[in-house]
């Protein structure tokens, strides 16, 4: 996806990764000059899975320094937050 960038300069990637256990959202930070931020999940790379059908579309940065992510969940939709 395209890069976020957040206030600090960091950036944010959302995608989506096909493991054998179905689709999830994957979220990467990098540092301001471009390598994996390893503050982020502990190598700079998170995956979500709330189902065998879990697609990131967008991310959006917050105040709090938290990022709201967008995306579906399928075939049950439902709304949900998540503390990311």
């Amino acid at each position: 996806g395209t890069p976020t960038v957040l206030p600090d300069g960091r950036m944010v990637i959302i995608g989506t990764v096909q493991p054998p256990e179905g689709f999830q959202i994957r979220v990467v930070r990098l540092t301001a000059a471009g390598s994996l931020d390893t503050t982020f999940g502990g190598d700079g790379i998170e995956d979500y899975s709330f189902g065998p059908q879990t697609l990131g579309h967008s991310v959006l940065p917050l105040p709090d320094g938290k990022m709201l992510i967008g995306g579906k969940v399928g075939p049950q939709q439902a709304p949900a937050a998540y503390d990311l």
